[in-house]
């Protein structure tokens, strides 16, 4: 019986990881821009001070998109 979750990967370090990364990521979207680049993402705002910032809101969406497909947030890297 299947457990729901395929047991498998890709090795680290091989060429095909970081493509197989960004296509397991394509469909997370956040309300400000955001770059992705093979095991790393960045979400950023350039926000003048008239105008409020939304950029918690959009890391609220990254959030709630790694607990949705079994990410983890490295908390030591992330500002």
């Amino acid at each position: 019986m299947c457990s729901g979750h395929p047991n498998g990967g890709v090795p680290q370090g091989t060429l095909s990881g970081p493509k197989c990364f960004l296509v397991y990521i394509n469909d997370l979207r956040t309300t400000v821009p955001l770059y992705k680049y093979v095991d790393d993402s960045t979400l950023f705002e350039i926000c003048d001070r008239n105008n409020v910032s939304v950029i918690q809101e959009s890391v609220d969406i990254a959030a709630r998109w790694t607990e949705q497909n079994d990410m983890n947030i490295y908390s030591e890297k992330s500002k």
